[in-house]
């Protein structure tokens, strides 16, 4: 346990660079959608609000989701993406792509956030 302990602080001190950027754009994707909710006008807002609020509402009255089923297709599509990212981030054209994700994924999570509080 000490040893995992001590690869992954070592990693992290390793790589601290790369993170602090990652983290960064990834504010900075959150912070455009704080600016993107802003200049919404009421009936934009309302339209958004209603799907995700509809979409959500769907999947929890449904009884025939299997949530097993669910979960593990949401772990695979996941690990995929972790392998994609990997792939990127190993050349240089696709580290570029790893940080517009990264931005991406913090604009999403803005918006959806906005919506739901």
């Amino acid at each position: 346990m000490v040893r995992s302990n001590n690869v992954i602080i070592s990693h992290i001190k390793n790589n601290l660079r790369e993170y602090t950027i990652a983290s960064i754009i990834f504010i900075i994707g959150i912070l455009f959608g704080i600016i993107f909710i802003n200049n919404l006008n009421e009936t934009q807002k309302e339209e958004i609000n209603t799907y995700i609020t509809s979409s959500i509402t769907t999947i929890k009255e449904s009884n025939g989701v299997n949530k097993l089923l669910l979960f593990k297709e949401s772990i695979k599509g996941n690990f995929i993406f972790v392998i994609i990212l990997w792939l990127l981030g190993s050349t240089v054209i696709g580290l570029l792509l790893v940080y517009l994700i990264v931005f991406f994924r913090g604009y999403l999570f803005r918006l959806q956030y906005s919506f739901n509080y």
